[in-house]
Order: structure tokens, then C-alpha cells, then sequence
């Protein structure tokens, strides 16, 4: 393992990407996998079927991966 891989290993980590679904959030959960990071996505409820896809992304990186809808914006 390089020396940047150790300094940057998220091996047994957890990320919460808040806007998973797509787009930035998406591309950075794949990061994050990468990196050894098990990743939630967390997206509105209308995005639940993006969010299986960017599920299944993230796990044919060899990634654990799972989902959440919520809403961040509100806190009720």
C-alpha cells in the first residue's frame, strides 16, 4: 500500500453522503468507496430508485453500500 493510500484509507469508516442519488454526491460516495469507506446514501424520498442504482454502483466497487430517504433540510 502506497503511502498516500495509508494516509488516506477510509478502510472501516462509514460516509453518510447527503445527495447521494446523483450527480456530486453520487461521483463522491464512488470516491469514498474507493477509498474503503462503507457508504450511506441519503436522499428525498422521489429519489429512492436512484438511490438503489448508486446502492448497487458503490457495491461493484466491492463496497458495502445501504440507503436512507430523509429530508436534511428539515429537521422534523
Amino acid at each position: 500500500m502506497s503511502i498516500i493510500n495509508e494516509l488516506f484509507s477510509l478502510k472501516d469508516r462509514v460516509a453518510l453522503v447527503t445527495g447521494g442519488s446523483s450527480g456530486i454526491g453520487r461521483a463522491i460516495a464512488c470516491h469514498l468507496a474507493r477509498a474503503g469507506a462503507a457508504v450511506v446514501h441519503a436522499a428525498l424520498p422521489r429519489e429512492e430508485k436512484a438511490l438503489k442504482e448508486a446502492v448497487k454502483e458503490v457495491e461493484t466497487l466491492g463496497a458495502r453500500a445501504a440507503y436512507e430517504t430523509c429530508d436534511v433540510s428539515n429537521l422534523d
